[in-house]
């Protein structure tokens, strides 16, 4: 059951929880070190989350990330395999703060 703020539900109720990577896919490229990552997340993203990590792209917060593209219904990266793993807890990371930030 989710909380309730100001007459509205927030962040975690059933209807809307935490956005996260739900599906993750990772792929060779090449003969070179880069993979290509793909998640799905466990709901469409809203146009602030969406946002949020495009920003986060543009401010070179994700790491080692060499190409980057979300849609509300999945991500997608270029990253060299030793840090595709700490791309998705960044990503997974930075959504469960924005939703954070909303709630408060």
């Amino acid at each position: 059951m989710g909380a309730k703020k100001a007459g509205k539900s927030t962040f975690h109720n059933s209807r809307n929880p935490i956005p996260r990577v739900a599906v993750r896919s990772v792929f060779e490229v090449g003969t070179g070190p880069s993979r290509l990552a793909i998640g799905q997340f466990n709901r469409p993203l809203l146009t602030e989350e969406i946002a949020s990590l495009k920003r986060a792209y543009d401010r070179a917060r994700l790491p080692e990330v060499d190409d980057f593209e979300v849609t509300p219904k999945q991500v997608s990266f270029l990253s060299p395999a030793p840090k595709v793993a700490a791309t998705w807890s960044s990503i997974d990371s930075l959504l469960a703060n924005d939703s954070i930030a909303k709630a408060s």
